[in-house]
């Protein structure tokens, strides 16, 4: 044992290795950081220190960096407490997000907007899915595993989205889970994620995007991405460090994304 935090007011022992969530292999403690730290705070703090000790561990295998301070905590505390009205603070782009992937999807599918059906999981208020609507795509749906009224059942989905999600989820493989649940053989996961940089180690915690107060708890590397998506029966493929796919067979509407993507190692 290595110590203890202060959990929102229960103490809780910290240990000095945990199973990774992606792979099952040792991930050795790798630091702590206080709750209130946030993505904005690469530029200026936006919250006091809170006092409670998040504890951060890697995988000696994927590389998969987490924190299980979350786990233990309801939808309704994580909104209260996280996903609350002063969340945007930390996450100004917040608002952006739906106008941005709106346009992107109907560049690369507009021409199948009569055909192809859409859930974006992690879909918050829905936002998104209304914009899709909007501009004419004629099947989207929208679920959130924090907000309970969001049923996710499964079946019959070409195209799932998945923006800033994977990040906030205290069990990883559930979003693929919920992916394989509604894909059928043919269909396409597209998600938004930072990878981590391969100097992270020397980082640490430093790292802008360890960010408990944003919910941060989940940072990936390609190869955690691509042992989840496999495990699923996803072949996997990145963009680039922040935007990545996963899919089965060879749909016919993603057929020019599959082709020019990255495989992931």
């Amino acid at each position: 044992m290595a110590g203890g935090r202060d959990n929102g007011g229960a103490r809780e022992t910290m240990t000095q290795s945990l199973p990774c969530k992606c792979c099952g292999a040792p991930a050795a403690w790798f630091g702590s950081a206080d709750f209130a730290k946030s993505c904005e705070d690469r530029r200026a703090p936006v919250f006091p220190p809170a006092g409670w000790s998040v504890e951060y561990y890697r995988c000696s295998a994927c590389g998969f960096l987490f924190s299980d301070f979350l786990d233990a905590w309801p939808p309704e505390r994580q909104r209260r407490e996280i996903y609350n009205d002063d969340y945007v603070k930390v996450d100004p782009d917040l608002s952006l997000r739906p106008a941005k992937i709106t346009g992107w999807i109907e560049q690369q599918f507009g021409a199948w907007k009569d055909r192809v059906r859409i859930f974006d999981y992690g879909g918050g208020t829905g936002e998104t899915a209304r914009q899709l609507r909007t501009c004419g795509f004629r099947y989207v749906e929208s679920g959130d595993p924090f907000f309970a009224a969001n049923a996710i059942p499964p079946g019959g989905v070409d195209l799932m989205l998945c923006i800033e999600v994977l990040e906030h989820l205290t069990q990883p493989d559930a979003a693929f889970a919920a992916a394989a649940s509604r894909i059928g053989d043919e269909g396409v996961m597209l998600f938004s994620t930072l990878l981590q940089p391969p100097d992270v180690a020397q980082r640490g915690l430093g790292w802008w995007y360890v960010a408990p107060r944003n919910g941060h708890v989940s940072l990936h590397t390609r190869k955690s991405l691509a042992i989840l998506a496999e495990r699923h029966g996803f072949a996997a493929a990145s963009f680039n460090d922040t935007f990545h796919m996963a899919w089965r067979g060879r749909p016919d509407f993603a057929a020019h994304i599959i082709d020019g993507a990255r495989p992931a190692p």
